[in-house]
């Protein structure tokens, strides 16, 4: 049903989720502008999280999210008005045709950008997806929107990620975002979803299709996506490796910062012009990270990975096992166990924890 406001008639639809739309109105004296409201009841929250997009987009510039005007109020709906820069949403150009290859590219570039202003905010956008990007196809220019599930490094949202209510869209969530990893959230996870759109933009298809929750979950937690050139061979193999770089499990293994995907993105572009090919070449030439951030992984525990994932797979065979892991405090004890499960199909496998606030389950 589409909402109604005071001086402002709704003409267009442009993305909806469960909680919240984007419309594209027009006001008594013709000035087209976008409203992003809740669908239905404002709760509480639902207005705290719009108050904290407008509050964000003002200092992020309209450069990369449309200037918010104000906020409308009608009928137990909240929303924001927003200045209107033009464009669609990439979900409705890629619901209607495949984009030639210079176009996706361009289109990435342009939100890599973005990601760019938004991490040396200190800003996390968890939420990128097609829905959520705003492009003009005359000029390839791309705008973000849907800043509600945005978050600030630090959080402790992003610090702690809740794994029975992650924030953001799971088929184009990071690993670390799910909140089943103990890892934080930083800027990376927003290219690790930047690599599922382009993926899509690419290929037709997103990177994991499950439509069971726990499996999406695994595997973006576990499985490897088939490069998109083995999908749709007119994608040069070298844009497939900046995809994966895009795609890897472990934020330390993707690229580490907006500007170095930018310009790999860019590179690419200016040899299809140039050549119409695009031959590989070594990536991460301009990735620089941007802010501190601490690496995450396990160091010399293959042997001890391999012998727990030799035990899994005995039990799942009908074998019965049992292992008591020591050591001593700060070892690792937790990260392997928790490694290991990650690495282990979600309906397979459960991990019980005795923490007083449990965080994950499998």
């Amino acid at each position: 049903m589409t909402p109604e406001f005071p001086g402002c008639s709704i003409v267009a639809t442009l993305a909806t989720d469960a909680r919240f739309a984007l419309y594209r109105g027009r006001l008594e004296d013709g000035t087209s502008v976008l409203v992003e409201c809740t669908r239905m009841r404002a709760r509480s929250d639902d207005r705290a999280r719009l108050r904290r997009a407008h509050a964000l987009g003002k200092e992020l510039g309209d450069a990369v999210t449309p200037r918010a005007i104000g906020f409308v109020e009608h009928a137990e709906l909240f929303g924001v008005m927003r200045e209107d820069p033009g464009g669609t949403t990439l979900e409705t150009i890629l619901a209607t045709q495949r984009l030639p290859l210079e176009t996706a590219l361009a289109y990435a570039a342009a939100v890599a950008r973005a990601l760019a202003v938004l991490a040396a905010q200190g800003v996390v956008h968890r939420d990128i997806t097609p829905r959520s990007i705003l492009v003009r196809e005359h000029d390839n220019a791309a705008f973000l929107v849907h800043f509600t599930s945005a978050g600030r490094t630090g959080d402790e949202s992003l610090r702690t990620p809740n794994p029975d209510a992650p924030e953001g869209t799971l088929v184009y969530m990071a690993p670390e975002q799910t909140g089943r990893t103990n890892r934080p959230v930083d800027h990376r996870a927003d290219f690790y979803a930047l690599g599922a759109v382009l993926y899509e933009m690419l290929t037709g298809s997103l990177p994991f299709t499950s439509q069971e929750p726990m499996a999406l979950v695994h595997a973006h937690l576990a499985r490897a996506p088939k490069p998109p050139h083995e999908l749709e061979p007119s994608v040069p193999p070298a844009i497939s490796r900046i995809v994966l770089k895009l795609l890897a499990k472990s934020a330390d293994d993707r690229y580490q910062s907006a500007r170095g995907i930018a310009a790999d993105i860019g590179m690419c572009i200016e040899r299809l012009r140039t050549s119409g090919r695009v031959d590989p070449f070594p990536l991460g030439g301009q990735d620089r990270p941007t802010m501190l951030t601490s690496a995450v992984r396990l160091y010399g525990r293959d042997a001890e990975r391999e012998t727990l994932s030799a035990a899994v797979d005995r039990a799942r065979r009908g074998g019965r096992e049992m292992f008591a892991i020591q050591g001593a405090e700060g070892m690792g004890k937790t990260a392997l166990v928790i490694d290991m499960f990650a690495r282990t199909a979600a309906d397979d496998a459960y991990l019980a924890s005795e923490e007083p606030k449990p965080r994950r389950s499998y």
